[in-house]
Parts: structure tokens; sequence; C-alpha cells
């Protein structure tokens, strides 16, 4: 028989049917948020997360119990934060992009927070609140917080979120003046309650 014909040897054959041969369709391809892809900073800023929000139910909130005046606005506060901080965790794991946008916004609040925090014990130092704040601790914050919003906003962060199409700038705009009128308002709070 002419070898044209011939079939080929089973090395061959196995070779023919290989993946190779017929590649797999787009939507058969591992996703981005496959556990080889996860960056493994996203991984650690969520166990973080957790971590927080359990502090925070388990050790935070109780303690708040003996203030004295204000104790039901902490342990409340407290209580939310916890929750928020678990479940934005899981979320950051999971590469969910609302943990994404509640994340950075929780950072823009805080940040913003310490922020007025830290030009209150600058204006106003003799003042009773400005005595209960610990300048160095505020800096430290100030600085943690703003590199973990610089992070948040990588372009290879975003990609695991499936947010690298979003417009970087305004949206950081946005959620600073969200972050900054909520600061003040928990501020404006927080006197009212704590040094009432």
């Amino acid at each position: 028989m002419d070898d044209k014909w011939a079939l080929p040897d089973r090395e061959g054959r196995d070779s023919l049917f290989s993946d190779s041969a017929f590649p797999k369709r787009t939507w058969e391809q591992p996703q981005s948020d496959s556990p080889q892809h996860w960056p493994v900073s996203v991984c650690i800023l969520g166990t973080l997360h957790i971590v927080a929000g359990v502090l925070c139910v388990s050790v935070l909130m109780p303690s708040a119990a003996h203030r004295g005046p204000g104790a039901d606005f902490f342990i409340a506060a407290f209580a939310f934060a916890g929750v928020v901080l678990m479940a934005t965790g899981v979320g950051l794991i999971r590469g969910s992009a609302w943990a994404w946008w509640v994340s950075t916004f929780l950072y823009m609040f805080t940040l913003m927070r310490n922020g007025v925090g830290f030009f209150i014990v600058g204006v106003w130092p003799e003042s009773e609140w400005g005595q209960s704040i610990h300048g160095g601790v505020v800096a430290a914050r100030i600085v943690f917080q703003g590199a973990v919003c610089l992070f948040l906003f990588r372009r290879r962060v975003l990609t695991h979120f499936r947010l690298e199409r979003v417009n970087r700038g305004p949206i950081a705009l946005g959620l600073a003046i969200g972050g900054l009128a909520l600061a003040v308002a928990w501020c404006l709070v927080l006197g009212r309650v704590a040094f009432s």
C-alpha cells in the first residue's frame, strides 16, 4: 500500500487527538480569578480584613460597653465595622468587584477621618478632643491607609476584580469627596457622643 494512505502510528494518533490539536474554546479557559492567578497581596489584605473584623466583634465591641458616655453608639459602630470587615475580607479573597468598591471607600473614609483628627491636633491641641488624639498614631494610620488606597488603584489589582476599564482619576476623586463628607459627619457625631 502506498505510504501516503497509511495510518499514522500510535504516537501520531495520540498527538492528532491531543488538546493542542483541538484548543479549548474561550469560555472554557480558566478565568482570571482562579487561585493560581490571585495576587498574593490581595489575599493578605483580605485575611487582614477578616482578622480585624473578628477583633472588632470579639474584643472591641465588648470593651465598648465600659466606655461610659456613648457606649451604645460605640458598640453599634464596632459591630457594624466587624461585619463589614469580615464580609469584605471574604470578597477580596474571592475577587468580588463589590468588595473592591466597599474596601476602597472604607479606606478613603478612614484616611479622611484620620486627616481630620490630625487637623484637630494641629489647630486645637489644648482641646479635650485634641488631647485625646495621639498625633504619631494618627500619622502612622494616614500613611498605612494612603498606601492601601494606592495599592487598590493599581492596574493589576483592578484587573483582578475585573475593573480594569474604570477611570481611576474620577473614581478616586469621587470616593475621596464621599469619604471626606462622611468623615466630617462622623467627627461631628462622635464629638457630641463622646464629649457632651
